[in-house]
C-alpha cells in the first residue's frame, strides 16, 4: 500500500490477493530480468556444497546482511541450514563454466585450486570471483518453493583489479557492456 501523508492506513489498503499466476509465463517474465551470477557455497564438518544462484540481493550495510534464496530441494539449502555459514561469490564475467557447473546436478562440484577457505567461516570462496561474502544464516524461512535466507556479512573480499561480473539474461550467461 502506498501512504498517503495525514491519511492514516485502514485495513483494506492492506488486502493482499494472489491471483493464479501461471508458472511457465512467470519464469519466462524473470528471465529477462538481469541477475548477477553467484555461487552459494557452504560447508560442514568437510563436506562442501554449493549451487549457482541469481536471487541474491543487498539487505543493509549496517549490519552488513545480504539475501540469499535457494530451492527447498537444494542440497546447498539444506547444509547451509545445518551449518549456518554461507559464501557468496559474485562469479566473473569469464566463470561461465563455473556457473553452469554449479548449476548442474554433478555431486562434486569443487575442483584443485577452485576455491580458498573463509578466513572466518571457513565457507569455500572462489578464487575467481568479483567479490566474496561470508556470512552466517541469522534467519531462514520457507516460501511456497524456496527458503530464503537473511545472512550477516562478517568478512568481504574484493578482486585486486576491477572486472566485470557475470549475468544472466534470457536465460543464457553475459556480461555488462556500458553505453
Amino acid at each position: 500500500p502506498i501512504q498517503v501523508p495525514g491519511r492514516p492506513l485502514r485495513s483494506k489498503d492492506c488486502a493482499v490477493t494472489t491471483p493464479d499466476i501461471d508458472p511457465a509465463l512467470f519464469r519466462d517474465a524473470m528471465s529477462r530480468l538481469a541477475a548477477s551470477v553467484n555461487i552459494i557455497t557452504t560447508e560442514l564438518d568437510g563436506t562442501r556444497r554449493g549451487c549457482t544462484a541469481t536471487a541474491v540481493c543487498s539487505l543493509s550495510d549496517t549490519p552488513a546482511s545480504l539475501i540469499v534464496c535457494l530451492n527447498r530441494g537444494s542440497s546447498t539449502g539444506q547444509l547451509i541450514q545445518a551449518s549456518g555459514i554461507v559464501g557468496v561469490n559474485l562469479c566473473d564475467s569469464a566463470d561461465n563454466d563455473t556457473a553452469a557447473l554449479f548449476a548442474s546436478k554433478a555431486d562434486d562440484k569443487f575442483r584443485p585450486g577452485m576455491c580458498d577457505e573463509g578466513a572466518v567461516t571457513g565457507a569455500p570462496l572462489l578464487r575467481s570471483a568479483v567479490a566474496g561474502f561470508e556470512g552466517k544464516v541469522v534467519e531462514a524461512k520457507a516460501f511456497g518453493s524456496h527458503i530464503i535466507f537473511i545472512v550477516e556479512i562478517v568478512a568481504v573480499t574484493v578482486a585486486d583489479q576491477a572486472r566485470a561480473p557475470l549475468l544472466y539474461l534470457n536465460r543464457a550467461f553475459g556480461a555488462f557492456a556500458a553505453h
